[in-house]
């Protein structure tokens, strides 16, 4: 009997990686340009995924994904923000974000 897989899951988050700190990261960086924390959490949220020209709802986590899901957000509240400083981000991602034993 052939028994053929055609999908892996790679669960990453908070087993293999610290994506604790990078998830508080994109947050604070919601939170610096105007968002209240509630609403950081939801700006993150949003910024993980995306609907394709399908509907089918990607993971599609980026900084552009996430520089647009937060300014479209901002503007609701009628924020503007030129410039995203991601160096929050930056610091956590130069330091080791593998968990030990990964």
């Amino acid at each position: 009997m052939e028994d053929n897989k055609d999908t892996i899951i790679f669960d990453l988050d908070g087993t293999l990686i610290k994506t604790e700190k990078l998830k508080d990261a994109f947050k604070q960086i919601a939170v610096d340009c105007g968002c209240t924390p509630d609403e950081a959490g939801e700006v993150y949220k949003n910024s993980r995924t995306a609907r394709d020209s399908e509907g089918v709802e990607r993971l599609v986590f980026s900084r552009e994904h996430f520089t647009k899901v937060l300014k479209e957000f901002l503007a609701q509240k009628n924020i503007e923000v030129d410039e995203i400083d991601f160096s929050k981000l930056d610091n956590e991602l130069s330091e080791a974000i593998l968990l030990p034993g990964a």
